[in-house]
């Protein structure tokens, strides 16, 4: 799976700020009933329920390869377009493909549609 560097880079940089309720539905943690999952690609907390998701993500550090990793739901659907061959993003739907555009900010200039949205995301992963 080919990921742009500033996906990575951009999501960790979210301050580690203890949250009480699950960023998705809003859930709160109760600590004997309601545990808290952090997603592995954005840092955030969510419930189980919404972070009951898993990717494979590059291995922290030296060591190379990846591990199967918790993800939310907000990620799941970046990661799969990440993975996506240029044959499967035409697929997508218009917004989809703008907020995966706008989330990783991939520049897009002129007059925008589909293909240039799926054209820009291509673009990115051959420069980074």
């Amino acid at each position: 799976m080919l990921l742009l560097p500033s996906v990575v880079v951009h999501h960790r940089q979210h301050p580690q700020i203890p949250q009480n309720a699950c960023r998705r539905c809003n859930k709160e943690f109760i600590i004997v009933f309601i545990r808290s999952t952090r997603c592995n690609h954005c840092g955030y907390s969510y419930c189980m329920s919404c972070a009951d998701y898993q990717a494979l993500m590059p291995r922290r550090g030296t060591a190379s390869g990846y591990d199967q990793v918790h993800v939310c739901a907000f990620c799941i659907e970046f990661l799969n377009i990440t993975a996506s061959s240029k044959t499967q993003l035409k697929v997508l739907q218009l917004s989809q493909l703008r907020r995966y555009v706008d989330a990783y900010s991939i520049p897009v200039k002129g007059p925008i549609d589909k293909n240039d949205l799926v054209d820009a995301i291509i673009a990115a992963r051959v420069h980074s």
